[in-house]
């Protein structure tokens, strides 16, 4: 018992080495990304080194000069829309990980609502 007890001690402590990740988040308010730096700086499962910067063209450009992870991007850029960046980024970097962010709604509410059948059903 005391010996399985030390093999999965060894075990779990050697598994719970955590990654160190590199993630850029390109947002267009920095304020408003406040909950995912602290979902990303929080993490039990990695270590997160965090970039932030305010437009695409200087996410561009510090993804030039070092390497990251992933890459956050918020819908809204001062200098594009993200489905610009997301092309420009995808195709320079194609095996980098890009998550689409966004605090605001970005189709109309209809888009979300129910929609419910009203055949009449049939009394037997």
């Amino acid at each position: 018992m005391i010996a399985e007890t030390a093999a999965i001690e060894a075990l779990t402590e050697t598994s719970l080495v955590r990654k160190r990740l590199k993630i850029l988040i390109l947002a267009e308010n920095l304020e408003e990304a406040f909950h995912l730096r602290r979902c990303l700086l929080g993490s039990v499962w990695f270590d997160a080194e965090l970039a932030e910067v305010c437009s695409g063209n200087e996410g561009l450009s510090l993804l030039e000069s070092s390497s990251f992870d992933c890459v956050f991007l918020d819908h809204r850029l001062p200098d594009g829309e993200s489905t610009a960046w997301l092309e420009a980024l995808s195709t320079r970097y194609p095996l980098l990980p890009i998550i689409l962010i966004t605090g605001r709604s970005i189709w109309p509410r209809t888009a979300f609502r129910p929609r419910y059948s009203t055949a009449p059903s049939r009394a037997d």
